[in-house]
């Protein structure tokens, strides 16, 4: 008797440990499944992975996406009426409209033809808004006029290089009061429309554009809190936007990687990465690998700015597997060079403020 008791206490007890395992790996599968789909394992953190995305103009995200966020249900808002799941593949892209049209009637002319699927035109919106948001700091006020005048006046040149300095000056400077002009015709939602447009052209594999929404170009603080559908749509999108350029080798995704952590909290990308891409060293590191390759500005180093071997290893086996053979690196390095030149030519340091859509070339 004795013995049957204690046997079926032991079959108890067994029963009750078998019971508790069975619970805890009912609990344990669907929370580790939770983490790795929404802050998967960086692959690109990983020294000797392999690359998940292949290099060219435009690239695949649908991996990306399934792993790092949920299928939530897009956020409508100002400008595009809707945004339509990604990856989708990019819509042929129309005629181009003339560098100048008043940017109101550009709005009109090309918005459905964004929603539709046309790259271009989505990147062209993002980037005239842009232009407007920035204006500002490209009209002179009448004092540094009148200083700018004075300047030529007095500069040891002939008497018709003066002239044609001051008609140059005249221009530039009707110019972007013209252009000004035009923009006060946007209401405040469209001033806050660029992150939608880049997010459209993104979608549909643009990875300038990912780069751009990531790092919440077109958009500030004021902005996000006046518009908490655009604040949703940067939370919902800014990591796979972000993770997919910087796959796909463009350098813009790692500045802004470095800008982000070393912002101070004021980034808003810092905020949509996980914890593994928390790295200020290695992010430092990779930026000055990619800025002297590609002739961008590596940008102010603090001194307390620390960068440990162990990050230069690991930014150096980042840089070999998505920058060193990026096709967008070369881009960026053509761009520089253009620039530059084009910088050299100029006579004079108060330009026309045009819209910056050589992105949304490619």
């Amino acid at each position: 008797m004795r013995r049957t008791l204690a046997k079926l206490l032991r079959e108890r007890r067994l029963s009750i440990v078998l019971a508790l395992l069975l619970t805890a790996v009912v609990i344990a599968v669907p929370a580790l499944a939770t983490r790795e789909h929404l802050h998967p394992e960086p692959a690109a953190l990983r020294i000797g992975a392999t690359t998940e995305l292949g290099q060219g103009e435009r690239v695949e995200v649908a991996d990306i996406t399934a792993r790092t966020q949920s299928r939530q249900p897009q956020v409508a808002g100002t400008g595009p009426a809707s945004l339509p799941d990604w990856p989708l593949p990019p819509r042929a892209s129309g005629p181009a409209l003339p560098e100048d049209v008043p940017v109101a009637e550009l709005f009109e002319a090309l918005e459905s033809r964004a929603r539709a699927g046309d790259v271009a035109a989505a990147c062209r919106i993002a980037a005239e808004v842009n232009r407007c948001r920035s204006l500002p700091r490209y009209l002179l006020s009448a004092e540094h006029e009148r200083g700018a005048i004075d300047a030529i006046a007095r500069a040891d040149v002939s008497a018709d290089e003066r002239a044609s300095r001051a008609a140059e000056l005249a221009d530039s400077i009707e110019y972007n009061r013209r252009i000004a002009e035009q923009c006060q015709a946007l209401s405040p939602q469209q001033l806050r429309a660029a992150p939608r447009y880049y997010l459209l052209a993104a979608q549909r594999g643009h990875v300038p554009s990912m780069a751009r929404f990531a790092n919440a170009i077109g958009a500030g603080g004021a902005d996000m809190v006046a518009d908490p559908e655009l604040y949703a749509l940067y939370r919902q999108h800014a990591w796979p936007m972000f993770r997919a350029a910087f796959e796909a080798g463009h350098p813009f995704a790692v500045m802004a990687w470095r800008g982000a952590l070393d912002s101070n909290g004021f980034s808003f990308l810092a905020g949509a990465l996980p914890p593994d891409w928390q790295t200020p060293g290695v992010a430092r590191a990779l930026s000055e690998l990619v800025a002297d390759a590609s002739g961008l500005p590596r940008g102010h180093q603090a001194a307390e700015e620390v960068i440990s071997d162990g990050d230069r290893l690991r930014a150096d086996a980042l840089y070999q597997q998505y920058f060193e053979r990026s096709a967008w690196m070369q881009r960026q390095r053509e761009l520089m060079r253009e620039r530059s030149m084009a910088n050299a030519e100029s006579r004079w340091a108060y330009p026309r403020h045009r819209a910056d859509t050589k992105h949304c070339e490619y």
